[in-house]
């Protein structure tokens, strides 16, 4: 039997080890103090550790609130021809190549006008600021979209869709209230749902006009630092835990190498017998 094995047998060393349990219990615990802390800090749920460390891209505003003005970059628009059939358009998604709005239309939303072949989707970011008053209470949480959905290639506007689609709208912070205008001056709410993890609203597309995500956060101020996606006190907590998991380790890591240097007692009876006389 080997010098490893015998020592495995005779105290199990090999087995339960004191200071490599009490390191890894640390390390758990230190990662469900970040899993309980994050989701405060961030507004929604999330695994620190397995998200990823990048900090999702900043949003995307066409009139930036002074606090975002400065890193601030320009949302884009979306345009799309559906194919349109004898049933009517197809299935689709017009996106914005930020992702921050989504124009669906359902099999048969938009029905069939003859001569047209497709229905333009267009999806343009709008400054909320160019628009009519919210209703009491409410401030924008980022851009408005204005949708419109045209009949080509006669032009002639599609005022109401024959099966509802779907818009949803990403958020600079979180939002509670969709609201829907057709005209741009005045406001309803339509209901709208969270998704995902990007502050995000969706609702019914039941016809062209505005849609703008809001809250009922009070208004914002120049010296305001909210609105964002919470990232970097997110990231504050991760690199807590690696810092501390790492010095954790690193002592552990010391200990061991200490007790590997130190001389070895020689087992009992293990001692060379002088011989008599000697």
């Amino acid at each position: 039997m080997s010098e490893h094995g015998g020592r495995g047998g005779r105290g199990g060393r090999t087995g339960w080890r004191p200071k490599s349990a009490l390191a890894g219990l640390g390390l758990a615990a230190l990662y469900l103090l970040a899993a309980a802390v994050t989701p405060h800090l961030s507004g929604r749920p999330l695994r620190p550790l397995f998200d990823g460390f990048a900090p999702p891209a900043p949003y995307a505003w066409v009139n930036p609130p002074p606090e975002f003005a400065k890193d601030n970059r320009k949302p884009t628009d979306a345009t799309q021809d559906v194919a349109l059939g004898p049933d009517g358009t197809a299935a689709s998604n017009s996106t914005t190549s930020d992702g921050q709005a989504i124009a669906g239309l359902d099999a048969g939303s938009a029905p069939p006008h003859a001569p047209d072949t497709t229905v333009r989707v267009q999806v343009t970011p709008v400054d909320p600021g160019t628009l009519g008053p919210l209703p009491a209470g409410l401030r924008p949480e980022g851009n408005a979209y204005r949708i419109t959905l045209t009949y080509e290639p006669s032009g002639q506007a599609l005022t109401t869709l024959a099966k509802p689609g779907t818009v949803a709208l990403t958020a600079a912070a979180p939002a509670s209230t969709l609201l829907f205008s057709a005209d741009g001056r005045t406001w309803q709410d339509v209901n709208g749902r969270p998704f995902g993890d990007s502050n995000g609203l969706f609702a019914q597309l039941t016809g062209p006009g505005y849609f703008l995500p809001t809250s009922h956060n009070p208004a914002r101020t120049a010296g305001a630092r909210g609105g964002g996606s919470g990232s970097g006190a997110v990231l504050a907590v991760v690199g807590g835990v690696i810092v501390i998991g790492g010095a954790v380790a690193g002592v552990v890591v010391t200990r061991r190498r200490s007790t590997a240097s130190r001389p070895r007692k020689p087992a009992p009876g293990s001692a060379r017998r002088r011989r008599p006389g000697s």
